[in-house]
């Protein structure tokens, strides 16, 4: 508020105030831009949704519509500063122009906010798809790995068990002789 106030200077009218905030949201070395936004002015860059699908959303916040409101909403403020509004009916006057900016500026944040909520719904709709892809994943994984640990011992030592026959009936077989197998 400091910078603006020093950027509309000495006011005899509420069209002076108006224009003055006018000049310092448009004022790119001493105003909005250099001042109060902080934000990045390059565009994001696209949200992918998945290996071949991106969206993009390039609202920040010196987005036109914000712009608008925080214009009159630095007027609804000059209104109450006796310096720039020294009379009730210019303070008026400034309340009434700034109502009537907000006013016009609620059609722009309407297109802002379905925007916004745009590109929301299709994050969370890609969050869900992904999520129900992970978890039908994860249990196909736990079927085809997934074993009874009891029946695989059992059959491990089933398998023993035959391997110790087929040695027992290889090492009898080995020690065999014609003579012996005569008898």
């Amino acid at each position: 508020m400091t910078s603006v106030k020093a950027s509309i200077g000495p006011v005899a009218t509420v069209d002076d105030v108006v224009q003055g905030v006018k000049d310092w949201m448009n004022d790119p070395v001493a105003g909005y831009q250099a001042i109060a936004y902080l934000g990045s002015t390059d565009d994001p860059s696209p949200i992918r949704l998945t290996s071949n699908r991106t969206i993009s959303e390039t609202s920040k916040a010196d987005h036109e519509a914000l712009q608008a409101v925080v214009e009159n909403l630095i007027l609804a403020t000059l209104s109450s500063d006796e310096t720039f509004a020294p009379s009730e009916i210019i303070q008026v006057d400034l309340l009434q122009t700034s109502s009537n900016g907000l006013r016009s500026a609620d059609a722009s944040l309407i297109e802002l906010r379905a925007s916004l909520g745009f590109v929301e719904a299709e994050l969370e709709r890609q969050k869900v798809k992904t999520s129900a892809e992970t978890s039908t994943l994860e249990q196909l994984r736990a079927n085809v790995l997934g074993i009874d640990e009891y029946e695989v011992a059992s059959k491990l030592q089933e398998t023993e068990l035959q391997l110790e026959k087929i040695y027992a009936m290889t090492a009898r077989s080995a020690r065999m002789s014609l003579l012996e197998y005569l008898q």
